[in-house]
């Protein structure tokens, strides 16, 4: 593989939303926290 597509293969740049997206964002920061400590129960939770 070249070079150049080698480091296409990497991305490590971040983006941050705007103010403007995160007012009108769904789910607060809360929601990754709990599927962080525990995925299977989180997604059982937002299933019923």
């Amino acid at each position: 593989m070249s070079e150049t597509l080698a480091n296409l293969l990497s991305e490590d740049r971040v983006f941050e939303p705007s103010a403007e997206f995160v007012e009108q964002a769904n789910a607060g920061v809360g929601v990754y926290e709990r599927a962080g400590e525990d995925r299977l129960e989180f997604w059982r939770g937002e299933a019923l």
